[in-house]
């Protein structure tokens, strides 16, 4: 006797299994955080320079410039300090860095460059002056992962940076910025321009609440 399967009406799609909805719930949920993780770039590894890991965890990407993590803590209080006492540029290697001590060097030469860097490009608007005081912000920065090879920085050059009350010294603003700023690794000048313009652009920023 002839066995025929069971009619099925045209134009209507088989049920769906219930493993079948699980396995579609899996894949959407793979590819959702997938998504995420292509949107929200990665901190590269932090020095502790700017304290401890929650200060780190309060920092986002900028919307503004590529390879840039910052925080706004300030708010008005960063508005009313017009000046800045800029501190020597350090190196403190986070781990895993590249900085070893036959590099070590070269890499605070770079740290001179990048100060040199922060003075010209704030004291136009924030006159550098030597000591803390009334409306006199301070302003720390330090190297914290570098490949250096004669003059070129390799891709992963990383620096730390925050923005405190001169007097107080209460934190108003923070900064984390890679070679990226600069279009990934290259000339040492370049880049330590292009994180001086990003920390100044920063301070800007607060003063006109963007």
């Amino acid at each position: 006797m002839r066995i025929h399967p069971p009619h099925r009406a045209r134009g209507r799609a088989p049920a769906w299994r219930p493993l079948d909805r699980v396995r579609a719930a899996l894949v959407a949920a793979v590819l959702a955080l997938a998504t995420a993780a292509c949107a929200t770039p990665q901190m590269p590894a932090t020095s502790g320079f700017l304290g401890g890991p929650e200060v780190y965890a309060a920092m986002q990407p900028s919307a503004h410039v590529d390879g840039v993590w910052v925080d706004r803590m300030g708010g008005r209080a960063l508005r009313t300090l017009q000046m800045v006492v800029l501190d020597p540029v350090e190196v403190v290697p986070a781990p895993g860095s590249a900085i070893t001590d036959e590099t070590l060097p070269l890499a605070r030469s770079v740290a001179d460059a990048l100060h040199a860097e922060l003075i010209r490009a704030l004291e136009h608007r924030y006159p550098v002056v030597r000591s803390p005081g009334p409306f006199v912000m301070r302003v720390r920065a330090a190297i914290t992962d570098i490949e250096v090879s004669g003059d070129v920085l390799g891709r992963g050059a990383t620096m730390e940076a925050e923005v405190s009350d001169s007097r107080t010294g209460k934190r108003l603003a923070t900064l984390v910025a890679t070679d990226r700023v600069a279009g990934g690794g290259g000339n040492a000048l370049d880049v330590a321009r292009a994180w001086a313009e990003a920390l100044r652009a920063r301070i800007d920023a607060e003063h006109l609440d963007r």
